[in-house]
């Protein structure tokens, strides 16, 4: 993954969080490997889900607290 600051000009700074999940159910045994290829991409799907919320929480607590910080 990678991680960039853009400077948004006026004390404020967007933070950019890229990545990638790749699951590959064709290494877990009890799973078919006919169905491997699709059942993967759901899982991605589902953790993206999963995942997404959590970093815009903290992305926002964060803000909450420099904005804190600088009054």
């Amino acid at each position: 993954g990678e991680n960039r600051f853009v400077d948004l000009g006026d004390g404020r700074t967007r933070v950019e969080v890229l990545g990638e999940i790749r699951v590959d159910l064709g290494k877990v045994r009890m799973v078919p490997e006919l169905l491997a290829s699709s059942v993967s991409s759901v899982v991605e799907r589902f953790l993206v889900r999963q995942i997404t919320p959590n970093l815009i929480s903290v992305s926002d607590a964060l803000s909450d607290l420099l904005d804190a910080a600088a009054a």
